[in-house]
């Protein structure tokens, strides 16, 4: 069975239907936010308000980059990971892409009662303004997320239910 690699805006889910997946398949779970703190030894917040975006999305490609050539992973990628060619290439050398949309509403939810979005939140006035953000990047990145392998469309779905979806999925 392939590797799994599950992108979608910050706030979908990925980690931890992610999680569920893993443990589901017998695979290895791996977040490259996590890989990318662990490296640099602070949150992703800090990283991005000290060193920038664009700094950041380096390190996502650098995260990936450290996956190439393992097995048996089912890997939660950062939102804006699908911005850049050279990273959708690592993706699919990497493994299956599935991507976990939803509505802007429900992501601006999300994001509002998550803890590691920081650098999303507070960046406009409460909840209209954080939607309003959400919409302009989604509508962005649509083109890209729909490049993916497998796209679900999560809903009122609960984790479970998305991994069950997904793991239905995978060949």
């Amino acid at each position: 069975m392939k590797n799994i690699l599950l992108i979608g805006f910050m706030g979908c889910g990925k980690t931890n239907v992610g999680k569920m997946i893993a443990a589901r398949l017998g695979k290895t779970f791996m977040d490259t936010d996590e890989l990318i703190e662990s490296r640099w030894e602070r949150p992703i917040g800090s990283i991005i308000s000290q060193k920038g975006e664009t700094f950041y999305r380096k390190q996502e490609g650098e995260a990936l980059k450290s996956l190439l050539g393992k097995k048996n992973i089912v890997v939660a990628t950062g939102g804006g990971e699908v911005d850049l060619e050279e990273t959708w290439n690592r993706m699919r050398q990497i493994g299956l892409i599935v991507y976990i949309s939803n509505t802007p509403a429900i992501l601006a939810d999300h994001i509002e009662q998550g803890q590691h979005h920081e650098w999303l939140d507070g960046t406009e006035e409460g909840h209209e303004g954080i939607l309003d953000r959400v919409k302009k990047m989604l509508d962005a990145r649509h083109p890209q997320y729909y490049r993916a392998d497998i796209i679900v469309e999560a809903g009122d779905l609960t984790y479970q239910q998305l991994c069950d979806y997904i793991v239905a999925r995978v060949p």
